[in-house]
């Protein structure tokens, strides 16, 4: 599953066309990521809402949760990263890189040496969470 912010050229903050603001002194960037997160959130397993009393077919007992809520699920997510800083903060949240022709000019190399960088230090970011978590830290 891929999730993204979305194309800022296609339409003019097209957020608010569902009803989404940044917020007090926030940017779309970080609406972005603090959806994203609460997506992660979801898929943890954890149950969140109150279930029917009157269901259409029979809900487990307790908070009603994603389903599946299985580490399968949560290992496939892949995040649209527009940006250098977002193909890191993507490997830190443990997500697939999902970069396309809609990447910002960060220099003014080549479109080809901007991607290649991204995906260069979006799998150091990846390693270096992987190296601290396999050390216990978080």
């Amino acid at each position: 599953m891929g999730i993204s912010r979305g194309s800022p050229e296609q339409v003019i903050d097209g957020w608010r066309y569902f009803g989404y603001e940044a917020g007090e002194g926030k940017t779309d960037i970080d609406m972005g990521r603090e959806k994203g997160l609460l997506f992660l959130e979801k898929l943890s397993g954890t149950g969140f809402a109150q279930p029917n009393p009157n269901p259409m077919f029979p809900n487990p007992p307790g908070l009603l949760r994603l389903e599946p809520h299985s580490k399968g699920l949560r290992d496939r997510i892949w995040w649209g990263a527009g940006s250098n800083a977002t193909a890191i903060w993507a490997a830190e949240q443990r997500m697939n890189l999902q970069s396309s022709t809609l990447k910002d000019d960060e220099s003014d190399k080549p479109f080809h040496i901007q991607q290649a960088e991204q995906i260069r230090l979006y799998k150091e970011a990846w390693k270096k969470r992987a190296i601290k978590e396999n050390q216990g830290y978080q």
